[in-house]
């Protein structure tokens, strides 16, 4: 492919014009009882948060109920003093900041394009409640495994905006089989609109088993395009969906997909569609 993406976010993150990294702030687990209190302290800081025991009562405009074990809550910057804590509630709590282009409380749709609902569902919610254990058990100890609790926060973030996020594709669009699909084609298929910032043909055969250039004859066979134009076509895609709303961050788009910045994305869109992405935003609203 013709435009440059990191083959591994965590070494060499996309996010270069930008920067973005979750800072562990503190944390407790469910030993004991909190005090029933509103979160006042900290609000402008980020918490996931896990009832083990108790409830929380959650009076905000757009969402009124009380909750009890077994939820889990994304509480963004200034959402904490909607929350009112039960007496004798049991949590597993991880506070932390988000740096995001020297923004000191950057909401979550600055940071990623989306908003998580306060209260995760099901299966999320038990995902995430099962993941905060062991960042609880790395945030306080020494620098090193602090910067590994970091790393696991990334991770446990990185899952909540992929399936909260209401603007990845859906359906893939690959062509027509030629003849009967190999279900390593599909398991392949069926990872890339997770990974549209990372993944080359080489990820691809790696995460079905197999070699790249196998992976590659096997792929074309079967839908007659070498793998590079799926991934094309997927971010193309994306692209599209995000062009497409009223007021699309082409610094997050392009980090979103796998650019190292504004200046090669927006080479490659022009490429691929013949005008510019904004000339394209401007031209899906209107009339």
């Amino acid at each position: 492919m013709s435009h440059q993406y990191s083959t591994n976010m965590s070494q060499n993150p996309p996010w270069n014009e930008v920067f973005y990294a979750p800072r562990l702030s503190s944390g407790w687990e469910s030993r004991r009882p909190r005090p029933a209190e509103s979160i006042v302290r900290g609000a402008g800081l980020y918490r996931i948060i896990e009832i083990v025991d108790g409830s929380y009562l959650v009076n905000s405009p757009e969402n009124k109920q009380r909750l009890g074990p077994g939820s889990v809550l994304f509480v963004p910057p200034g959402a904490g003093p909607s929350l009112q804590r039960g007496l004798l509630t049991r949590e597993n709590t991880v506070v932390f900041s988000v740096v995001y282009d020297a923004d000191p409380q950057p909401q979550p749709e600055k940071v990623w394009g989306i908003r998580p609902p306060l209260v995760l569902e099901e299966p999320l919610a038990g995902q995430i409640g099962g993941s905060l254990r062991p960042i609880l058990a790395l945030w306080w100890l020494d620098p090193i495994r602090r910067l590994r609790g970091d790393a696991l926060l990334g991770m446990l973030l990185a899952t909540i905006v992929e399936r909260c996020s209401q603007s990845r594709p859906e359906v893939l669009p690959v062509l027509p089989a030629r003849e009967e699909i190999d279900p390593r084609i599909l398991m392949a298929e069926s990872l890339v609109t997770a990974r549209l910032n990372s993944w080359k043909t080489s990820d691809m055969a790696a995460a079905v088993g197999m070699e790249r250039s196998a992976f590659s004859r096997l792929y074309h066979r079967q839908r007659g395009e070498p793998p590079g134009a799926l991934l094309q076509r997927a971010r193309l895609s994306y692209a599209h969906a995000i062009l497409s709303g009223p007021a699309p961050d082409l610094r997050h788009l392009a980090a979103s997909i796998g650019f190292v910045g504004v200046s090669s994305f927006a080479r490659w869109f022009q490429r691929s569609c013949g005008c510019s992405p904004m000339t394209w935003h401007r031209r899906c609203q209107q009339p």
